[in-house]
């Protein structure tokens, strides 16, 4: 994971720092620490000895950032470089806090890449600090996030679209989960039985349609079952509902 890589690193360092300069400790990691691994996760790895103000990043930063293998000098600024404009003067700030004071980093950032599509990174860090508090060593991972980003993208808009289709219906529409609670109901839904929204949510179906489960009006707000929904799911059908004042209202479900 990436905070196994980072702790790893950061142990490197501690270990070895009297003894290695950062360009052994950069091969002693990565002799640890295939390409190959790294490629399957999209993880790429980093390193920056703050006081030589070195950095080194693995192969699968420079694939991840657009870079060719060793095209790029490892530097700050070919960072920023790939970084979205909108966000360099927040990773530049970033980095400053993580020196002077913070002990570690988590941020996501949008990558311009040549062909001008964008990617997402999520870029991890802990920093290692002297007696006197200043920072020695900073070492992170960054991880190409774009397919979870689209995901999310996609959620929300499928989800914005759902409830804008639902929200504006004339019929009342409730969603309820595998043990019949109510997980969504439409302003419909709500007029027609009386509640608020707040009211409903959460609480179980058989609430508003007992009629739905046959002669079952006694039992607890949470006794539906799978095999009642079952008989009810999907199966047009006329009952009765009940309103929150008590009275009944006939009913179609489909």
């Amino acid at each position: 994971s990436a905070t196994d890589l980072i702790r790893a690193l950061v142990k490197l360092y501690q270990d070895n720092a009297s003894t290695l300069t950062p360009d052994p400790l950069h091969s002693l990691f990565h002799d640890s620490h295939p390409p190959a691994a790294q490629r399957i996760a999209r993880l790429g790895s980093w390193e920056w000895d703050v006081k030589s103000d070195r950095i080194h990043w693995s192969a699968e930063f420079d694939h991840i950032m657009g870079f060719g293998r060793d095209s790029v000098p490892a530097t700050f600024p070919a960072f920023m470089d790939r970084l979205h404009p909108d966000e360099r003067i927040q990773a530049k700030d970033a980095i400053d806090r993580l020196v002077e004071a913070g002990d570690a980093i988590d941020v996501t950032h949008r990558l311009v890449m040549p062909d001008g599509t964008l990617r997402h990174v999520q870029i991890l860090g802990l920093t290692t600090r002297a007696a006197d508090g200043r920072a020695q060593f900073v070492a992170g991972t960054i991880q190409d996030i774009t397919e979870r980003k689209q995901a999310e993208v996609a959620l929300r808009e499928s989800e914005e679209r759902w409830a804008s289709v639902v929200g504006s219906a004339s019929e009342g529409i409730i969603v309820i989960d595998d043990r019949g609670c109510i997980e969504a109901i439409n302003e419909a839904g709500c007029l027609a039985f009386g509640y608020d929204r707040d009211e409903l949510i959460g609480s179980n179906v058989i609430r508003l349609i007992p009629g739905a489960f046959g002669d079952r009006r006694d039992r607890p707000v949470h006794a539906v079952d799978a095999d009642d929904l079952g008989r009810v799911v999907g199966i047009r059908r006329r009952v009765t509902g009940v309103r929150h004042d008590g009275s009944q209202a006939p009913l179609e479900l489909s």
